[in-house]
């Protein structure tokens, strides 16, 4: 297939220090043929002066205008662009080497897609990752699809014509028109776009000022025939600039923005909208209007806010957060701050304990402070009496799934600490809350709960990953002791072994060696730097990299780090529970399911290899303990580590019900796929009081943000 010109559109205005950073990344890409339009929009801080004659790369153009926003310094770069793609790049943002030439396949293997975009990551002014798959974050709209509800498609893409760093297997393809008027879901620098897509769609809309211009192209692209999302971060934003337009500053016209661009679709496109998304598009608008009222109640604007609530209520008359903002609009000055600040501190709190401890592809969530916001959060809430009042709201019918790697002091472990999910002491506790409040049920309760059109209510299982050793000598003990039901899954090869896995050989390796950086084998450089902190932040970006391997470059790529760092775990003890005391757990009450036979990243593997994994596994385990086994764990589980293929595989191999990571752990009863039951990560950080909240809300709502 030709190798064809993508024009990347770098809109920039005094940033000039961190464009380097942004050029380099497109320097390093894979797809060589590509031209960058970088688009100077008036800027002061000297930017001309980067691309003074001879500095830059010669496929780099420099156009410098007259401050004019960022809409027209993008249309000035489009009305400049020669390439049969085009990408977006904000000039603070960076891109992973493989991005262009993965959206490049996609969209040449796939002619009727007009646009592809991906998932990012957030990070700092020093390039530290701050969250991972930070798309569905930043974009609420999220909270209502998974990429199964979204998209009618999910096309396996040639993955020898992309490379080895990346391998993102699934492109996930639909027409989301509909979809996204209820929110923007795509993020624009992580955008490409065909050349007759663009022409169908026009240019930016230049009166959308300061911010919103973005959310308005992409419904209009969406409009204009079906896209594809790569669920792979690609692209990483960076958050806290002082200049940027998604500052508070601008929280009222993006607000106000929001509703004009809806209302202005639905006019001209109703005829377009999918019926079954109009309720939630309705939500949506409701939600917008709110949002606006809010934003203006705070600026002082009570007639606006007033106006917005107007509609609001039209839109969604049992809102509560409308019901109190209306209130609080109609009550004099002072009496309206105090309810608009409870309000918000409520709301605040809520959100604050909902954050964090959930994952996709990186399933071990960061290590986090020993008491954290989040924690505090929720100890205000359940000495407030929130907590209890959530609690006795009506519940959902479902099975809410709560997952632990380990249960130890994470200062003794020497691998990956981020697998390591309470002490045993805050275990302890949160079993006794749990015990206390929710009814804990086994593997095949659980199963059957979730299964039933006759369900009530909400139980909930508890469920560990790996089958480290202090499984058995911590946590089976705090179990039993509780006289609680567990469910370890268990990959066969570790059971009774010495053997580190991979992600603890990686961070064995980062953590104890000498050097302060290594370049691997695809000519990437990490930066290991000397503190404990710095040394974690890359041992996460080389599990990411070793997330997107296949299979048979992902142990080669393990052994040359090791190698590259002069550094290997020493095989100096058992690490993982053996047969004997398997056999002990399940005779107590606990459950044996399968977590693979060798753990790896499935959907990085061809069908028949996942077959033999899953069929392996569940051979040994059922020979070894003398019982069926009819459950498994994805490895790694999140949206990229298992797909179709896997979930066919897990059918052949026996199984009835199989989990995995979708950053909910909320299952409705009857659940419609038992191959693709949702688990949440507990996470370092996670107190008593933040668990209970946390399935608290689960129970009652169904989601984990309110």
């Amino acid at each position: 297939m030709p190798r064809a010109l993508v024009s990347i559109i770098i809109p920039t205005y005094n940033r000039s220090a961190m464009l380097l950073r942004t050029l380099e990344s497109v320097k390093r890409q894979t797809h060589r043929e590509w031209e960058a339009i970088v688009i100077d929009d008036g800027s002061t801080d000297g930017t001309s002066r980067l691309f003074e004659p001879g500095v830059q790369d010669r496929r780099i153009r420099y156009i410098r205008q007259e401050n004019a926003g960022v809409s027209a310094a993008r249309n000035s770069g489009l009305r400049a662009a020669h390439g049969d793609f085009i990408a977006f790049l904000d000039s603070d943002d960076l891109w992973r080497p493989w991005k262009l030439e993965v959206q490049v396949t996609a969209l040449q293997a796939n002619p009727d897609v007009g646009m592809v975009w991906t998932d990012m990551e957030a990070i700092d002014s020093r390039d530290n990752v701050l969250l991972s798959h930070y798309l569905r974050k930043f974009y609420t709209s999220y909270q209502w699809f998974t990429n199964d509800t979204l998209f009618s498609e999910h096309r396996r893409l040639p993955l020898e014509a992309i490379g080895a760093v990346a391998s993102p297997a699934i492109l996930h393809v639909g027409n989301i028109f509909s979809p996204m008027l209820t929110g923007n879901l795509v993020h624009t620098s992580t955008v490409m776009i065909t050349r007759s897509r663009l022409e169908a769609v026009g240019l930016f809309d230049e009166s959308i000022k300061p911010s919103g211009e973005d959310y308005d192209f992409h419904l209009r692209t969406c409009r204009e025939g079906e896209v594809g999302f790569l669920d792979v971060v690609s692209t990483s934003y960076r958050i806290g600039g002082a200049d940027q337009l998604t500052k508070p500053q601008n929280a009222v016209p993006l607000a106000e923005r929001f509703v004009r661009i809806v209302t202005t679709a639905l006019k001209r496109d109703g005829d377009r909208v999918d019926p079954k998304y109009r309720r939630l598009i309705v939500k949506a608008l409701g939600e917008g209007y709110a949002w606006a009222a809010d934003e203006n109640l705070k600026m002082g604007h009570v007639g606006k806010a007033r106006r917005h609530l107007a509609h609001a209520v039209r839109c969604d008359p049992r809102n509560i957060r409308i019901v109190a903002l209306l209130g609080a609009s109609m009550l004099p000055g002072k009496s309206a701050g105090y309810l608009r600040t409870a309000y918000r501190v409520a709301k605040a709190a809520v959100r604050a304990a909902m954050g964090g401890g959930m994952h996709g592809v990186d399933s071990h969530p960061p290590v986090r402070r020993k008491r954290s916001r989040r924690a505090d959060a929720a100890a205000a809430s359940r000495y407030a009496g929130l907590t209890w009042t959530i609690r006795r709201l009506p519940q959902k019918a479902s099975l809410i799934v709560l997952t632990y790697h380990r249960v130890c002091d994470v200062a003794t472990v020497q691998g990956d600490p981020h697998v390591v999910d309470a002490s045993p002491e805050v275990f302890e506790r949160q079993l006794q809350r749990l015990k206390r409040t929710w009814a804990i049920v086994g593997l095949a309760e659980a199963i059957a709960h979730v299964s039933s059109p006759r369900s009530r209510g909400a139980v909930v299982l508890i469920t560990f990953d790996d089958g480290y050793r202090d499984n058995y000598e911590v946590a089976f003990p705090l179990l039993r002791s509780a006289g609680l039901p567990a469910t370890f899954f268990l990959t066969t090869t570790f059971v009774g072994s010495a053997v580190w896995p991979w992600w603890d050989r990686i961070a064995y390796a980062v953590r104890n060696t000498r050097r302060l950086d290594i370049s691997l084998g695809t000519g990437e450089q990490v930066r290991f730097g000397s503190t404990p902190e710095a040394r974690l932040q890359a041992v996460r970006r080389l599990l990411r990299i070793y997330y997107g391997l296949p299979g048979p470059l992902a142990q080669a790529f393990v052994d040359d780090v090791e190698q590259r760092c002069e550094m290997a775990a020493p095989l100096d003890r058992r690490r993982f529970l053996d047969w004997g005391e398997a056999k002990e757990m399940r005779a107590a009450g606990m459950d044996i399911g399968a977590h693979s036979h060798t753990h790896p990243v499935l959907s990085r593997l061809p069908a028949e290899d996942q077959y033999r994994e899953l069929a392996e596994s569940r051979r040994i385990l059922e020979q070894q303990l003398g019982c069926d086994v009819h459950s498994c764990a994805y490895p790694v589980g999140g949206r990229e580590a298992f797909d179709e293929t896997t979930i066919r595989a897990a059918k052949r191999a026996g199984y009835r019900a199989a989990f995995s990571y979708d950053q909910s752990g909320f299952n409705a009863a009857p659940w419609r796929n038992p191959f693709c039951l949702s688990r949440i990560e507990v996470g370092q950080g996670v107190t008593p009081d933040l668990l209970e909240l946390r399935v608290a809300l689960l129970s009652t709502t169904g989601r984990m943000h309110v």
